[in-house]
């Protein structure tokens, strides 16, 4: 009986044993496995390194596509690569075009020359404000037209460093251009005109070229009188600074 109870112990104890063994057997295989997985798995400060480094990458590709956003200050920026001009909703044979940002985002302004029938043409000037869907909105729309003209068409455009200002410190942009057009036969003072734009609002100069001593006077508008007193400065120095002149011609002319 003792014999047999002595073996009945000894293969339960062995049993045991050999069950706790592939039980070990296995916990070791699952930790292989398990360890296995782990190092195929990018690390997880690589994975936040790689999203991080897509969102840069689109992000960067975003506002290369985009212009500039509103500022507090006016900056100009005609740079092409901000500005898509193709999408802008004036079309024509481009006189003059000029671009800013002001704290109501990014704005343009575009001149362009168009020849109507056998002998008109008309000068037409878009200032419009970039949209955040990629479409324009038109803010002020000008144009000059010339129904027809027997002698030599003029239609010419002016823009300078003074086509972009903030005089009166609003971080709203003034747009400042000028044209000249006429229909002319001789070397007479021709029409000329200078405009400022501050959000849709005109403000005009109106007067005419300046030619062997003759002209070069201007009117201003009206709405001057309800302006900042410092419109009325930058208007007359941009008139100074954009004034055609034609001045010696007849110096050189053999006398009679």
């Amino acid at each position: 009986m003792r014999r047999e109870t002595l073996a009945l112990t000894l293969l339960v104890v062995f049993g045991m044993s050999a069950c706790e063994s592939d039980k070990a057997v296995k916990v070791a295989d699952e930790a292989e496995t398990v360890s296995d997985k782990v190092e195929d798995a990018p690390a997880p400060a690589e994975e936040v390194a790689n999203a991080e480094a897509q969102e840069e990458d689109v992000v960067a590709n975003e506002e290369a596509k985009t212009p500039a956003k509103a500022s507090s200050e006016v900056v100009r920026n005609d740079d092409d690569t901000v500005i898509d001009w193709s999408t802008f909703p004036l079309k024509g044979e481009v006189l003059q075009k000029f671009a800013w940002t002001d704290f109501q985002g990014q704005n343009a302004v575009v001149m362009v020359k168009e020849l109507r029938g056998k002998t008109g043409g008309a000068i037409l000037v878009t200032h419009a404000r970039f949209n955040a869907d990629g479409s324009w909105t038109k803010v002020r729309d000008l144009r000059e037209v010339i129904e027809s003209c027997e002698f030599d068409l003029v239609l010419d455009g002016f823009v300078g460093e003074w086509s972009v200002s903030d005089v009166d410190g609003d971080s709203i942009g003034e747009a400042t251009f000028a044209w000249n057009s006429d229909c002319v036969s001789d070397v007479s003072p021709t029409t000329f005109k200078l405009f400022m734009l501050e959000d849709g609002q005109k403000y005009a100069l109106r007067g005419n070229t300046l030619a062997e001593g003759q002209g070069g006077k201007y009117t201003m508008g009206p709405e001057f009188a309800t302006a900042p007193k410092s419109f009325e400065a930058h208007a007359k120095k941009a008139w100074e600074a954009a004034l055609p002149r034609i001045e010696g011609l007849f110096d050189e002319l053999p006398d009679e």
